[in-house]
C-alpha cells in the first residue's frame, strides 16, 4: 500500500539538494495554498505531469534571506 500524504496547507523545503521528487499526489495537492523553497531547487524538480507542476507553481513562493 502506498502510503498517503494528509492534509497539507503550507509546507517549506530548504537545502534539499537530493530531492527531486515531491512525491505529493494530486488529490493532496487540492489542499496546498502554500509553498516555500529556495528557487533554483524548484526549477530543478522532475515532473511526470506538466498540469499537476502548473498547478502547484501557483502556490509556489521563493525562499528569501528574510525566511531563514
Amino acid at each position: 500500500m502506498k502510503d498517503k500524504w494528509p492534509p497539507i496547507e503550507n509546507i517549506s523545503f530548504y537545502d534539499c539538494p537530493i530531492l527531486k521528487k515531491l512525491g505529493i499526489d494530486f488529490i493532496a495537492s487540492h489542499t496546498i495554498k502554500g509553498i516555500k523553497a529556495e528557487n533554483d531547487w524548484w526549477k530543478e524538480l522532475e515532473w511526470q505531469d506538466t498540469s499537476f507542476h502548473l498547478r502547484l507553481q501557483a502556490h509556489f513562493t521563493p525562499i528569501c534571506d528574510d525566511d531563514l
